[in-house]
């Protein structure tokens, strides 16, 4: 048996169902999901890569895996450097993104209403990193570049309808396939 632990999965949606990972850029682009930016942290991986190293895990010679846990982390980010991500792909296409830092006393009392402000309020502030060195040596995985990641999750926000299309907006020709049905 072989582990596959991915930190938190982005990247390009097969389908409109709104999922933890889609609900993240949704809040991005959805300006009053996310109107001030809480000072969180995490890592992420692109769903393309955890694919990969699945079948990397199946396709290895079992006494090089067997009884392993691979760890499929890129990097980790604080929200406020994913927003910076996101202004700068999606700002110039018609998208606001919040840049506006929440305070922690505002997110206490908004913790109060707000269960899932009240899940985050323990990890406001850290920093967690997370060692990816036996995915790039056993697996042979090469992380997709997390800019490539992020956009590409927010055009699939979009192309799913999670996302109201400002007039701006022209899609690219998405280098991922969605499901039509």
């Amino acid at each position: 048996m072989t582990t596959i632990n991915p930190s938190f999965v982005q990247g390009p949606s097969l389908s409109s169902e709104l999922t933890t990972s889609t609900q993240m850029v949704t809040r991005f682009l959805n300006i009053v999901e996310l109107p001030a930016i809480p000072s969180l942290a995490f890592g992420i991986v692109d769903v393309r890569d955890v694919a990969k190293a699945h079948v990397a895990a199946l396709n290895a010679e079992p006494a090089t895996v067997s009884g392993r846990r691979f760890i499929l982390h890129n990097k980790s980010f604080w929200l406020k450097d994913l927003a910076a991500v996101y202004k700068e792909k999606f700002g110039p296409l018609g998208f606001w993104v919040s840049s506006i830092p929440a305070p922690y006393f505002a997110l206490y009392l908004a913790s109060f209403v707000d269960k899932s402000v009240a899940l985050i309020l323990p990890a406001i502030g850290e920093f967690t990193e997370f060692d990816n060195t036996p995915s790039k040596e056993v697996l042979k995985l090469e992380y997709t570049d997390v800019t490539k990641t992020l956009t590409d999750a927010g055009h699939s926000a979009v192309y799913h309808k999670l996302v109201k299309r400002p007039g701006k907006y022209a899609p690219p020709t998405p280098d991922w396939t969605p499901l039509t049905s």
